[in-house]
């Protein structure tokens, strides 16, 4: 496995992970008041073929969508607890570095960093490379034996 690729990869998705951990529950009371509302307007009690009342079908594929909904979640929150915990560990530098390069393209994230830091362009992908190890290290533990 190549754990750079894969820090970079999570890097990239925090901020989408961080708006997930957001919006996911106020899609469950979306669906919460969906299954209330369902009850009212609905008095066909004509089976489906091969099922249930189209109540029941709707019931049940909102009872599905809240239960996967909540394990994304689940899973979201607890990605999200690991990177920010990898990122815990790393210097001021290497997480203005780290989370630059998330951001942005490798060209622009130079660009800014140099003039932020006052460091030359080919210094900064060589402490890029630095703190991206050592993040990786935080994060997935040692990866090269």
């Amino acid at each position: 496995m190549d754990w750079k690729r894969e820090a970079k990869n999570e890097l990239r998705d925090l901020p989408v992970i961080r708006e997930a951990v957001r919006s996911i529950p106020e899609r469950l009371q979306m669906i919460e008041a969906k299954k209330t509302s369902l009850g009212s307007s609905s008095t066909d009690r004509t089976p489906v073929q091969g099922g249930g009342t189209p109540y029941e079908e709707r019931l049940l594929n909102l009872i599905v969508e809240g239960e996967r909904l909540t394990v994304n979640m689940e899973v979201n929150r607890i990605r999200l607890q690991l990177i920010e915990r990898g990122l815990s560990a790393l210097s001021a530098q290497d997480r203005l570095i780290v989370e630059t390069f998330a951001e942005h393209r490798p060209s622009e994230a130079v660009d800014l960093l140099a003039d932020k830091l006052y460091i030359e362009r080919s210094r900064i992908y060589q402490l890029w490379d630095q703190a991206l190890r050592r993040y990786t290290i935080a994060e997935f533990g040692l990866t090269d034996f």
